[in-house]
This record gives C-alpha cells, sequence and structure tokens, in this order.
C-alpha cells in the first residue's frame, strides 16, 4: 500500500473517531439535600424543645428569631419540587409560631390593659356615666377567664383573626370575648403537628 492511500484513510479514522465522541450528559440533580435542612431542623427541634421545659417571651422570641433566619438561608438554596415542598411546611410551621406570638403578646399586655381600663372608667364615672363601674368590673372579670380579644370600652386587642383560623373556642360574657388562656400552647401544637409533617417529607414519608 503506497503512502498517498495511507494518509486518506488515517484521515477518515481520526473524523470518525471525533464524530462517534458523544458529549457526556450532565449527572441528574438530586431531588433531595439533607445538608440544606439541617440547621433548620436543629432549629426547629431547639424550639419543641423549649416547650416541653418551659420557656418565657424572651426565649421563645430568641428561638423565633434563631427559627426564621434558617428558614430564610434555606429558602435562597432550595431547587427541586421535594425541597420546595419542606421550605414550603417549614414557612408555614414559622408563621404559625409568629401567630402565637401575637396572642403571648396580648396575654401579657392584659394587666396594663386593666389599668387603663380602670383609669378611663373613673373618668366616665366623674363624667356622669351610667353604669361604667359595672362595665368595667365585667372587664376585669373576663381577663381572669381568658385572653380578651376585645378593649375597654370598645376596640379590638387585634387577635381575632388568630381565634378564627385556629378555631380556639371563644367565650363571651357581658360583652367581653375571651380566649382560653392556654391558647398559646394549644397554637404550638399545630407547629408542631407542621414541623412532624415536613420531618416525614424529608425522609420520603
Amino acid at each position: 500500500m503506497n503512502s498517498t492511500r495511507i494518509i486518506p484513510l488515517m484521515l477518515v479514522a481520526v473524523i470518525s473517531a471525533g464524530c462517534s465522541d458523544k458529549p457526556a450528559s450532565e449527572p441528574p440533580k438530586p431531588t433531595f439535600r439533607p445538608e440544606v435542612f439541617e440547621p433548620v431542623n436543629r432549629t426547629a427541634t431547639e424550639l419543641q424543645s423549649a416547650q416541653d421545659v418551659g420557656m418565657n417571651r424572651q426565649r421563645f422570641g430568641e428561638l423565633l428569631g434563631k427559627f426564621a433566619t434558617e428558614v430564610s438561608l434555606a429558602k435562597d438554596k432550595v431547587d427541586s419540587d421535594r425541597e420546595q415542598r419542606v421550605i414550603q411546611g417549614y414557612s408555614e410551621a414559622l408563621q404559625i409560631y409568629k401567630d402565637a406570638a401575637a396572642i403571648w403578646d396580648v396575654k401579657l399586655q392584659i394587666p396594663a390593659m386593666v389599668d387603663l381600663a380602670q383609669e378611663q372608667s373613673k373618668m366616665k364615672v366623674a363624667a356622669g356615666s351610667v353604669g361604667s363601674i359595672g362595665q368595667f368590673t365585667d372587664f376585669k372579670i373576663a381577663t381572669i377567664h381568658g385572653i380578651l380579644l376585645n378593649l375597654y370600652p370598645e376596640g379590638s386587642t387585634g387577635i381575632d383573626d388568630y381565634a378564627t383560623h385556629y378555631q380556639l373556642p371563644v367565650t363571651e360574657s357581658d360583652g367581653w370575648k375571651t380566649i382560653p388562656n392556654d391558647s398559646v400552647e394549644l397554637i404550638w401544637s399545630k407547629a408542631r403537628t407542621k414541623t412532624e409533617e415536613v420531618v416525614k417529607l424529608q425522609k420520603g414519608q
């Protein structure tokens, strides 16, 4: 075989080899990355543990802030549909905790509400208002039985929507509406249930 024939054959072989090489396909993206949610899981567990042993409003606020931060950080990292569903569940749990915090704040403000109502009642009596003492007394009694939904002499404490949304029992007496004193704990239980659902989703259940 002469050299003039060898060279074209070699060129054909090289070209054929080059054409047969297909670009390597990208590896499939993982549907779920546990490491993305480890900080969120940790702070969620910390919140639940604190509920079990008891905590004050300040401690709850600190833990809630940590949980909110980790949820926000994880939200920027999620990719797959499963990860989106996990972070959505955690976002819902976070909102439940925030609603519980709002109710707790109202509960803590009740003594100040009573003091203000008493001053307003005295002013109404001085102005000749009939029945203001009885109205204030009914208001004060209502605070003993639960967390107030309305103010003295009128107005709202701003948590009516939470009572409706979480189906908290509302007691009405002489015009004053209250929800149970343990409403914060009742809402916490809903946040715990939501968190447990998220954990199962992470495990593929």
